[in-house]
């Protein structure tokens, strides 16, 4: 009773109740002598250290839950004791650990002709080879764990092994194959009839097709159907994971999946719903007590406002989410939010930007083309100088660009190039749809355009 109670506390998240519960379960399992039953308990207590975030704790209960399992002979307790103490490693960046103790339990495993298990252990040996860019030694590990997950015939476990092996498409950029694994996490999760899972590859299925996108953006593809397409399919998981995690009311999930929605509407260019989810996610990640998911939220908000060219917000919620970040000790959301900071040190206001375009002598051409009847349309001296200078102010350098360079090969990403096609609608006046970057993806091909919408 007092171990389910503990659970019960953890799953709450109320910390404080959860450890008292587990010790007690503890202490009464020594009295009786019970060295399974107090190993499971410990298995509790290293969740609660995983939950805190307190690795160099969870490490010591998990290798004393091994210990536990080893001397009263339990082959499978200790191999599954075995992979926490590989996660605690792995979570404590020391991969060589991470990788011996999971191979280790991998043999155990093995020995015992444990299925499950031996599934579970290529699952972390994957994980590891994931953070050291061991793609193709990831993919091996997957694919082993995804041959014992489907001999078991758990969908759900099924589920989570087309997810391990769609990201690691992802990490190789091969999206296509992403994509379609994603799909077969999503069909696996939902045959297991998890609600949970079903949406969490919802949110899988939506951010391999975002990841797409943004891939074929870079590369300057100038198919704007095929674009407006592949959003509508990122943003269709993402809506149906909204509903579905209200339908079973939990707020980290409404959460997790309205965030996601938004960075579908960010790369649209739909910046005021962007801002809006942002913030609706922030509010929900705050109630469920996600810190490092609230983090995302607002980092979110200060790149949708830094796309939008309204960086005094974009700088007031990059300084919050980094504030945040490191307050929860969250090292990728601080990296994230620095970039957004740093991004902003290299734009120039419209005021910069002109007083550098229209140099002593150059004003009077702007104000002659606008007066003579017989010249029509922007200078394209002008422009190119508008273009030029703006560039350099995106990208942050002060070297010359050559015209003819595609601009995502000068150094431009997707969140600098929509800030550099709003500072250019807006020293221009001339409104630019979101796929002139890709229509155009050369300065001279934007000056061309720019000079030639001006004249009509």
């Amino acid at each position: 009773m007092l171990h389910t109670i503990s659970q019960v506390h953890l799953a709450d998240k109320a910390y404080d109740q959860a450890s008292t519960a587990v010790q007690e379960a503890q202490s009464l399992f020594q009295e009786m002598g019970d060295q399974k039953e107090e190993a499971h308990v410990l298995g509790t207590l290293t969740q609660l250290h995983f939950a805190k975030k307190d690795f160099k704790m969870a490490m010591q209960v998990a290798t004393e839950q091994r210990d536990l399992y080893q001397t009263a002979g339990d082959k499978i307790g200790e191999a599954f004791a075995l992979l926490s103490v590989a996660n605690a490693y792995g979570m404590d960046e020391k991969l060589d650990d991470a990788m011996s103790t999971a191979t280790e339990a991998q043999t155990i495993f093995q020995e015992e002709n444990n299925k499950r298990g031996e599934g579970c252990a290529w699952h972390m040996i994957a994980e590891v080879h994931m953070v050291n860019e061991m793609h193709e030694l990831a993919m091996q590990a997957a694919q082993k764990m995804q041959s014992f997950y489907q001999e078991i015939g758990e969908k759900k476990l099924q589920a989570q092994g087309f997810k391990m092996q769609s990201n690691i498409h992802l990490s190789k950029e091969e999206h296509e194959d992403a994509i379609k694994l994603a799909n077969q996490a999503h069909a696996c999760a939902k045959a297991a009839e998890d609600k949970r899972t079903e949406i969490e590859m919802l949110l899988l299925v939506s951010n391999a097709n975002l990841a797409s996108i943004v891939n074929d953006l870079s590369k300057g593809s100038p198919d704007g159907a095929k674009t407006r397409k592949a959003l509508d399919k990122a943003m269709k998981p993402a809506k149906e994971a909204v509903s579905a995690s209200k339908k079973i009311g939990n707020k980290g999930f409404v959460a997790s999946a309205v965030y996601t929605v938004g960075t579908v509407q960010q790369v649209s260019g739909r910046f005021d719903d962007a801002i809006k989810s942002s913030t609706e996610a922030t509010k929900l990640f705050k109630e469920a007590d996600d810190q490092e998911g609230e983090v995302a939220a607002v980092t979110l908000a200060a790149e949708v406002h830094y796309m939008n060219g309204k960086t005094d917000q974009a700088k007031e919620s990059a300084e919050q989410a980094m504030s945040l970040a490191q307050a929860c000790n969250d090292k990728y959301g601080e990296w994230r939010a620095y970039q957004v900071i740093e991004k902003m040190k290299a734009p120039v206001v419209q005021q910069q930007v002109q007083q550098q375009v229209q140099q002593p002598g150059q004003a009077a051409v702007v104000e002659s083309v606008a007066a003579a009847p017989e010249k029509k349309g922007l200078d394209p001296a002008v422009v190119t100088k508008m273009v030029q200078e703006t560039l350099k102010a995106s990208i942050g350098t002060d070297e010359g660009v050559d015209m003819d360079t595609p601009l995502m090969e000068a150094g431009m990403d997707s969140l600098s190039m929509v800030a550099f096609r709003n500072q250019l609608q807006r020293d221009s006046g001339i409104s630019m749809p979101a796929s002139v970057m890709f229509d155009y993806p050369t300065m001279n091909g934007l000056v061309d355009h720019l000079v030639e919408a001006s004249i009509g």
